[in-house]
């Protein structure tokens, strides 16, 4: 949901990183948590835009075991360098502070913006105020 507002917003394509590999169920779901945790790269499916053709890339992720989720670092790590300008935004249970750590680990310089968006927030319409505003600071980009 937040990802489609923020490209509604801008304007921009949008693209889900997908991946081969399923997540369904409690084993995909202690799958998930043990690789976000363990920082493993996992295989991705190829993207259907090349980011090196963008001057701006908004990444968004959700929060797993407290980090980026597997296939968002996996973007970053293989793509990553093909990236001039990077906008980050997580959605979280509680606390996105590590997985903000870990995106500023991986890219550096290349992050001009961060948010973080609770899970609750976003569902119950009281996060809608700081995705238009997080939008409307990349609009300026």
């Amino acid at each position: 949901a937040v990802a489609e507002s923020v490209a509604s917003s801008l304007s921009a394509d949008l693209e889900e990183v997908t991946e081969p590999q399923n997540r369904k169920g409690l084993l995909g779901y202690l799958r998930s948590g043990f690789q976000a945790f363990r920082r493993i790269v996992v295989p991705l499916n190829p993207l259907g835009h090349e980011v090196a053709a963008y001057d701006l890339v908004v990444i968004g992720t959700p929060v797993w075991a407290g980090r980026l989720s597997s296939p968002v670092l996996s973007l970053v790590r293989l793509h990553g360098a093909d990236m001039t300008s990077v906008a980050w935004f997580c959605t979280c249970g509680s606390s996105g502070d590590k997985a903000r750590d870990e995106i500023l680990r991986e890219l550096g310089a290349k992050v001009i913006a961060t948010a973080v968006f609770r899970e609750k927030d976003v569902k119950n319409g009281t996060a809608a105020d700081g995705i238009a505003t997080f939008a409307q600071s990349l609009g300026a980009v």
